[in-house]
């Protein structure tokens, strides 16, 4: 009797396919590149927007606003103060929180860190069943679970070059030739030298870097694009491409996000989450608590960081304005009917809705039919153009990000070949 067929799963690993068959990838901070992501591994109803001032008025653009990614450059220093003293003795329970015991998995563990964490944000189910699966696990297990899941990886690796993913294959084992150090012996025939002290050549390859990222040059003149980059531990520390990218400033993603009444920074490579304080009840947002922690780091590091904003999609922000129109423009139509006058409530309904600051304070002062009618149309009309330029940004996203896999090496070494055969290229060169 043959063996049952089984349908192959979908995340299964193909060591054929270059992005399931590879390791964590470096990607790129860019809010294109994490809102496609977050929407791929279903992550529901969000974007990501890069914040470039932390001024409280700019920021209330953003709102709602789940949480912050911010990418600095990591110190050593900074894990290792998490391992001699924590701020808790013990994670609270409404806290999910995950250590990263992958390298390059920090951009994708600062998103789902976020995510996992709001009672606000909708989650797939795989996300959902992920997250009861590692609810009784250790955050370093919890790590380790994440490392493992194929189709965060998938995605995640999906938005890496295609210049460096055939590079990230799992490693292969190759023999390796250790030398011992050998004392030589003082030539006789030459007097008055010393004997040459003996060279030491260095296997340990116990060291190894849990995260950093290198930095690249982006085409928007205000951004830094930031890409997660580590030196593989499975190479000789006396390797010289090894030795140039430990050489390089490192980069990290870490979490911030309000949680029950306090906010929490949630970095990954620190033992235990760490509070930062508690939602002030004055009506401030708690983006001014985080905000402030930010700015002492980014005056303290060096000036190569990025911001990056988790919130509500904009799109569907303003489809629910426009139904806010639709009803209210139904409820002006019914007063018409009746031969009413809108309350003085109608304006304060109207507060969500795309109003200017002059038409809610003629809303509040002429509570009449035309006149709201004129109002609401005119809003109307701002969130179709609003829609629209959110429409154009997202077609933006997605050309950038099919940019960002095509691998243009060989159409290059081609152009070159042809020009080098026709004679051309000398007269290109200056």
């Amino acid at each position: 009797m043959s063996a049952p067929v089984v349908p192959p799963n979908q995340y299964d690993v193909n060591m054929d396919n270059p992005l399931q068959g590879s390791p964590w990838a470096d990607i790129e901070s860019h809010p294109g590149v994490f809102t496609e992501l977050a929407s791929q591994i279903g992550i529901k109803g969000v974007e990501i927007a890069e914040i470039f001032s932390l001024d409280a008025e700019y920021l209330k653009a953003f709102e709602p606003i789940y949480g912050l990614i911010f990418l600095f450059e990591w110190h050593a220093e900074d894990t290792e103060q998490s391992k001699i003293a924590a701020d808790i003795k013990s994670i609270p329970e409404k806290i999910f929180f995950i250590n990263q015991v992958v390298p390059d998995a920090c951009a994708t563990q600062a998103l789902l860190s976020i995510a996992l964490n709001s009672a606000t944000i909708e989650l797939d189910s795989s996300l959902v069943e992920f997250k009861q699966f590692c609810l009784e696990l250790s955050p370093a297990m919890r790590g380790l679970a994440l490392s493992g899941f194929q189709r965060l990886r998938v995605s995640h690796n999906s938005f890496a070059r295609q210049t460096d993913i055939s590079t990230l294959y799992y490693p292969v084992p190759q023999k390796r030739k250790y030398k011992k150090a050998v004392t030589k012996k003082p030539p006789q025939s030459v007097k008055g030298n010393l004997a040459r002290v003996p060279v030491s050549i260095s296997t340990d390859t116990s060291q190894k870097s849990s995260t950093g990222t290198t930095l690249k040059s982006r085409k928007a003149q205000q951004r830094k694009n930031m890409t997660s980059k580590t030196c593989d531990s499975n190479l000789e520390k006396s390797q010289t491409t090894c030795n140039d990218k430990s050489a390089q400033p490192k980069y990290h993603f870490i979490g911030y996000v309000p949680i029950d009444d306090a906010v929490w920074e949630l970095d990954g490579l620190k033992r235990m989450p760490k509070k930062l304080g508690n939602i002030p009840k004055n009506g401030d947002s708690w983006i001014s608590i985080a905000i402030s922690i930010i700015q002492k780091r980014m005056n303290s590091y060096s000036v190569e960081f990025n911001l990056l904003a988790l919130i509500e999609d904009r799109v569907q922000m303003y489809e629910k304005k426009k139904r806010l129109i639709s009803t209210a423009r139904e409820c002006i139509l019914k007063c018409e009917a009746s031969e009413a006058s809108p309350t003085s409530d109608f304006a304060v309904f109207l507060k969500e809705a795309e109003l200017s600051v002059e038409d809610y304070a003629v809303l509040k002062s002429k509570l009449n039919v035309s006149t709201a009618l004129e109002i609401l149309d005119k809003s109307d009309r701002a969130i179709d153009c609003r829609i629209k330029e959110e429409a154009e940004k997202r077609q933006e996203y997605k050309d950038e990000n099919i940019r960002r896999r095509f691998n243009y090496a060989p159409f290059i070494r081609k152009w070159f070949e042809i020009m080098i055969r026709n004679g051309s290229l000398a007269s290109h060169i200056k």
